[in-house]
């Protein structure tokens, strides 16, 4: 039985988890353009950031809508949906 009290992040706590990988990764490659001699290198970073803080308000207030929109909300029953499974998994 799956527990579904601790449900994994989504939504806006999803794309921050995954632009910080981004902005690490980004401020690694950014380095290491500004050592080769890159003309504005150094923005890099500062557009990561921007684009990871654009991502998650914008998923924030259009995650439910489109939830709804789909028919993926309803009922009060928590529930979990599998995407991708194969016939191994489920």
């Amino acid at each position: 039985m799956l527990n579904t009290e601790r449900a994994a992040p989504a939504g806006p706590a999803l794309a921050l988890i995954t632009g910080v990988v981004l902005i690490a990764v980004v401020g690694l490659f950014g380095w290491r353009l500004q050592e080769l001699g890159i003309a504005d290198a150094a923005l890099i970073g500062s557009l990561a950031f921007v684009l990871v803080a654009v991502t998650v308000v914008v998923h924030g207030f259009t995650l439910a809508p489109f939830a709804l929109f789909l028919g993926f909300m309803g009922g009060s029953t928590p529930s979990v949906m599998l995407i991708g499974g194969s016939s191994l998994a489920t």
